[in-house]
């Protein structure tokens, strides 16, 4: 049996694909990555957002996003949690200046180099790819101010008019792709992020048979290395508890 040749076209990557490409692979080769969960209860937060979104978006200036107040919620996760706000490094070695023959390979340096500021990337796919602003020292911003920045990422993505300096310095990042009806998946951190935090799709669950409630999974990937699943499921719970104990509420 003759099997036909399959037709081909050649594509040439665009820059923005060659560096998504080059930024996964460098990640892949220094992480050791595995992944965790919760199911997160939104419907008291989705209730709160239908009845208040247009008096905060009068009081903020701009839209009123998840995103605002999953970015509060990891930025205080965070400091209970400091390990995810990590990087893990391979230091390198000096080349021995002893002859090849006689030379005796040092040992690997590691550190893990625990970041100061809480600088949350904000994952945004458009036509082009996928491309990660950072909302800088997220802690300290309230939620007007987180608001109006993510706003402002969002405007400039869109337009492509944001400086380099905005893709600079992430710490940890923050992905939704539950907004594209994503309800599952495994994300990669930047090069030098220990995690990455994903909310997938909002969906209608009924629980005990009669209550229907708002649902979404709440999935970290994390490096191994740097963290254990103590600490990130720690992590992933106080988020969780963000939410589902109306804190949120205090800050608005």
């Amino acid at each position: 049996m003759i099997v036909p040749e399959l037709e081909l076209e050649t594509v040439e990557p665009s820059f923005r694909r060659l560096a998504i490409a080059d930024n996964l692979r460098r990640s892949l080769a220094t992480k050791v990555l595995v992944a965790a969960a919760v199911e997160v209860n939104l419907t008291d937060f989705m209730f709160f957002r239908d009845i208040f979104k247009k008096k905060f978006e009068s009081q903020w200036q701009a839209p009123f996003r998840i995103e605002i107040f999953m970015l509060k919620a990891m930025a205080e996760a965070l400091k209970e949690y400091p390990a995810l706000n990590s990087w893990f490094v391979t230091v390198p070695t000096p080349a021995s200046s002893e002859a090849p023959s006689t030379a005796v390979a040092s040992p690997p340096v590691y550190q893990i180099r625990m970041y100061k500021s809480i600088n949350i990337g904000l994952a945004f796919a458009d036509e082009k790819g996928l491309i990660v602003p950072v909302v800088k020292d997220a802690d300290q911003k309230d939620y007007a101010a987180l608001a109006k920045e993510i706003e402002r990422l969002y405007q400039g993505v869109k337009n492509g008019k944001l400086p380099p300096r905005d893709y600079k310095s992430g710490t940890i990042t923050f992905n939704n792709p539950g907004a594209l009806g994503g309800v599952d998946g495994f994300s990669i951190p930047p090069p030098e992020q220990s995690a990455i935090v994903s909310l997938h799709k909002i969906e209608d669950v009924q629980r005990f048979n009669k209550c229907w409630c708002k649902e979404a999974k709440l999935n970290l990937v994390f490096d191994h290395q740097a963290c254990d699943g103590r600490e990130a499921l720690g992590f992933l719970n106080s988020i969780k508890s963000y939410f589902e104990s109306e804190k949120y509420k205090s800050h608005t």
